[in-house]
């Protein structure tokens, strides 16, 4: 998936609650969610680079099961020699908790890479085999809209804040309006989703960092994974179509 997806799934995973796991939860939640993908570095080292790099090293088994301890140690070192050295009095971070957090935040951007139809190759460095979750397209929008809406519901209380969702908002509406891939009725139901999110925003519905706002974000992410089993279940038809005819030919 895209780094929004990314960082919005790592985002919403704190705000339902893992936030309150550690100090430094949320930043080892939003760092794991987009870890893998320093592949993308890659694309400087010539036109082919990116092809024989993205998805492979850094999204295999092997690194999944490392990443983890990497995020978990850089965050503890920064707790220990910056973060408390200028509060001594904050709670130090939990290590095993960070680990927890930061392997979930590995485990879904591994997820997510999967289920569209670039695939990633998940057995490296053992097997350069890629798979194809063939469910989600590489930028989903109401992957966007719904947990974009429970982090901005959760997350929006300073001006600067509400500037910064102002620009995201608008850049993902320019984009969803604008694509002629976009049917008019979704293009309809974006504009609802995110007038409805600005609305219940201004009306204090659901105030920041609050236990409302914890339970938005966390029906959200059960309505986002509801929605991507539905996509893998309705591609089968189509993957039983393909084999058939592969078969017939």
């Amino acid at each position: 998936m895209d780094p929004v997806a990314h960082t919005l799934t790592g985002a919403a995973l704190g705000t339902a609650g893992l936030r309150r796991a550690s100090p430094l939860a949320t930043a080892a939640l939003l760092i794991g969610a987009n870890a893998p993908d320093v592949d993308i570095l890659s694309a400087l080292g010539g036109p082919y680079s990116t092809l024989a790099f993205r998805r492979g090293w850094t999204h295999g088994i092997l690194a999944i099961a490392v990443w983890p301890f990497l995020v978990t140690g850089a965050l503890l070192l920064y707790d220990r020699w910056i973060r408390r050295r200028a509060d001594p009095a904050a709670d130090p971070a939990r290590a095993a908790a960070l680990l927890g957090v930061a392997a979930l935040a590995l485990a879904s951007h591994a997820a997510l890479d999967w289920l569209n139809n670039y695939g990633i190759r998940l057995l490296m460095p053992f097997d350069r085999r890629w798979f194809y979750g063939d469910a989600l397209f590489i930028i989903d929008p109401w992957i966007w809209l719904a947990l974009g809406a429970a982090v901005f519901l959760a997350y929006s209380a300073r001006a600067a804040a509400l500037a910064a969702w102002a620009v995201f908002w608008g850049a993902t509406s320019l984009l969803v309006l604008l694509a002629p891939q976009v049917p008019f009725a979704a293009r309809v139901v974006w504009i609802a989703g995110v007038v409805a999110a600005a609305a219940v925003r201004a009306a204090g519905l659901v105030p920041v960092r609050s236990g409302r706002a914890e339970r938005v974000a966390r029906a959200a992410t059960v309505a986002i994974a509801a929605y991507v089993a539905i996509a893998a279940y309705a591609k089968l038809p189509a993957r039983a179509e393909v084999a058939r005819d592969a078969e017939t030919r």
